[in-house]
């Protein structure tokens, strides 16, 4: 069995970032929507579109693939890199 960890951060009313690292790799995501229904996308290029009753546990979920990356995995591979550089100054000094 694998482990991930994971971290949701709610920007606004319906709107969240979300940010996993795993065994695959660091991925982060954007949802957007109310209760009920909700647009999501991350940076691997996956679109996903959810329609659920709220309280019942019924939903409907769609997926597809994105052809071109997305900006959040550009921000994903700028945000890492800078963080080994910081790394990397840390252990020269």
């Amino acid at each position: 069995m694998g482990f991930r960890m994971s971290r949701r951060i709610k920007i606004a009313p319906g709107v969240r970032v979300n940010l996993t690292a795993s065994k695959r790799g660091l991925t982060s995501g954007l949802s957007v929507g109310p209760k009920g229904a909700k647009v999501s996308v991350n940076s691997r290029g996956q679109k996903a579109t959810t329609l659920s009753v709220p309280g019942t546990g019924i939903s409907h979920v769609s997926r597809s693939k994105a052809t071109a990356p997305s900006a959040g995995s550009i921000l994903l591979i700028v945000v890492a890199g800078l963080a080994l550089l910081g790394l990397a100054a840390a252990l020269i000094d």
